[in-house]
């Protein structure tokens, strides 16, 4: 049978597996947010007005910036001694 303090680690192990499930979907619930919120935004305008110069300069900042999020390391699991 689980001793008070075995059940007490085990709960506290399991609280923090939730918190950060909790992060992990306010992370997502923002992205999503951020998302829609782009989603009903028309940038024809504001592209039409710029530069050749300007376009190119925006899709390489927009490039980098998906190259490095996308080497950005994420891991949502807890750490091994947790589980």
């Amino acid at each position: 049978m689980f001793s008070p303090n075995k059940e007490i680690e085990a709960l506290q192990a399991r609280m923090s597996v939730l918190e950060a499930k909790d992060q992990q979907l306010r992370r997502e619930i923002v992205e999503q947010e951020q998302q829609l919120r782009w989603q009903g935004c028309d940038l024809t305008p504001l592209v039409g007005r710029l530069s050749l110069g300007q376009l190119q300069e925006v899709s390489k900042a927009l490039r980098d910036t998906m190259a490095s999020a996308g080497q950005i390391p994420f891991h949502a699991e807890p750490p091994e001694t947790i589980r």
